[in-house]
């Protein structure tokens, strides 16, 4: 079904903790991080500092422009499109998200119609455009933006006329919120295989990236038996969120009630976490032996 996942993490002493049996080492997983975390919002420029060196070790590194919360926190990026280039260059990720911008609950910022939404999908395109001819080290991922598929599908439109879709390194699919019920999550699951199963239709084995998806939604995910090449989550983190950890044996126990630290608390999440993602892979090739698809 997919070939990586990234484990979005938030500073890098989840690598401290070592000969514990549960050491977790960044060469052997994919991480993706969001490049707003170097930029310092006073000084008006890329910080260099905050991008921790640990990271460039990953098996595979992913920078996010952070478009999904941009509007949220400035009325547009406060960066261009060549600083965000030289930062990324300087930190040489694998891939990178274009600087695109999510329309997705926003309404109360940029209105409910379409016509509220068409600038910002034309702003993506532009930046995405721009980017692409710029002299850069990493390939270079587009955000599918639209709130149905039908919106989706026009982006794709508006894309191609202005560069070949099979030229295009990599496509996102994310922006869409998986909690609440039962029936949102099975709706929002529908629309991002049924872009996913369009995007493999219309192209040439195009990489398809899903941006935050859980171990509960990849599972419920696996039913569409839909073929994209990666995605990313930080749900590793949500026991810590519960106040819960790992003993030696893998159990869930109280945090309360160890002598855990707090970055061997984080450590023993992730790597619990890493665990269950490589089992749920394997199983899913041995029963539905679509070994193949990975």
């Amino acid at each position: 079904m997919f070939e990586d996942f990234y484990y979005v993490i938030e500073g890098g002493s989840v690598f401290d903790v070592r000969n514990n049996g549960f050491d977790v080492k960044p060469e052997e997983i994919s991480i993706l991080q969001s490049i707003l975390r170097t930029y310092h919002t006073g000084h008006k420029c890329f910080d260099e500092r905050r991008f921790l060196p640990v990271f460039k070790r990953a098996k595979q590194l992913m920078i996010d422009s952070g478009g999904f919360n941009i509007l949220r926190r400035y009325s547009d990026y406060p960066f261009s499109i060549k600083e965000y280039n030289t930062q990324l260059n300087s930190i040489n990720p694998d891939y990178a998200v274009s600087m695109d911008y999510s329309t997705i609950m926003l309404k109360d910022i940029i209105g409910d119609e379409y016509k509220d939404r068409l600038p910002y999908l034309i702003k993506t395109i532009d930046n995405y455009i721009e980017q692409y001819d710029m002299e850069r080290n990493y390939k270079l991922l587009i955000g599918l933006q639209g709130n149905d598929i039908d919106e989706k599908i026009g982006f794709m439109d508006m894309v191609s006329d202005r560069m070949d879709l099979n030229d295009v390194d990599y496509w996102g699919i994310g922006g869409i919120t998986i909690t609440g019920s039962v029936e949102l999550m099975n709706t929002n699951l529908n629309l991002r295989s049924e872009i996913n199963n369009y995007l493999n239709r219309k192209l040439n084995n195009p990489k398809i990236h899903h941006f935050g998806l859980s171990i509960a939604h990849l599972k419920k995910l696996f039913k569409y038996n839909i073929k994209f090449t990666s995605l990313d989550s930080r749900s590793w983190e949500m026991p810590i969120q519960f106040g819960r950890t790992f003993d030696d044996n893998g159990n869930v126990v109280r945090i309360k009630y160890t002598k855990q630290s707090t970055n061997e608390v984080r450590q023993r999440s992730l790597y619990n976490y890493i665990k269950k993602i490589e089992k749920l892979k394997s199983l899913y090739e041995t029963e539905y032996q679509v070994e193949g698809l990975f």
